[in-house]
């Protein structure tokens, strides 16, 4: 995962390793190739895209000979690496709490979920707030109210510590969550309870890409 900003690189500095370079003039037997790794800090989902460069090698040294620049070519494709997805509304009033099941039931590996809070009364944000883990082929129920409530998982839930929010009672919220799995592994499901016991459906927004350059939506 990373951040979101790749459209804006113009310049990419490279250095070939040396045992990557024939220094004969004879052609080489093989392509010199070596890897190339694209880093982003954060836990933004990428969405997926081509990342286009324009090579233009430089070469130094005692009888080197520059290279022309190439022409506009794909380097590498992103695919989408994350799970995210939108709760439109969360009241921080526990008698209107909202419990969501987060299922990674079709995972091989456990992923770690992060939520982004915006409170619609104050402003309030919390970014990347850690959540937990939720190991391969289980559910992890998070209860929302003033403060995000992870559950263990396994044949008993039991509630973990409460993680504060900063928001009060009463408020309302929207609340992203970030799961570090291939999105279609990760499935989410929410409800609100409400001082009857009643329960009813909470809608959460899924991202999904709908162009292979990066498009991308939110559907229910």
């Amino acid at each position: 995962m990373g951040a979101n900003n790749f459209e804006g690189v113009t310049t990419l500095n490279l250095t070939i390793p040396a045992a990557n370079v024939t220094n004969t003039t004879a052609a080489a037997s093989a392509n010199q190739t070596f890897s190339l790794c694209v880093v982003g800090a954060g836990n933004v989902a990428l969405n997926q895209r081509a990342i286009k460069a324009t090579p233009d090698l430089v070469v130094t040294g005692t009888g080197a000979r520059d290279i022309a620049a190439g022409s506009v070519a794909t380097i590498q494709t992103w695919t989408v690496n994350a799970f995210q997805a939108i709760i439109p509304y969360v009241s921080t009033t526990s008698l209107y709490k909202t419990i969501c099941m987060i299922d990674n039931v079709d995972s091989a590996a456990a992923a770690s979920v992060f939520a982004d809070i915006v409170s619609s009364t104050t402003g309030t944000t919390v970014a990347a707030l850690s959540v937990g883990s939720v190991p391969a082929k289980t559910i992890m129920r998070v209860d929302f109210d003033t403060d995000v409530t992870p559950y263990t998982t396994g044949a008993s839930e039991t509630p973990l510590a409460g993680l504060p929010t900063g928001l009060t009672d009463p408020q309302r919220y929207a609340v992203k969550l970030t799961a570090t799995s291939n999105p279609d592994n990760i499935h989410v499901n929410c409800i609100q309870l409400d001082p009857a016991g009643s329960k009813r459906a909470v809608p959460v927004l899924k991202q999904f890409t709908v162009t292979a350059d990066g498009g991308s939506g939110w559907m229910q």
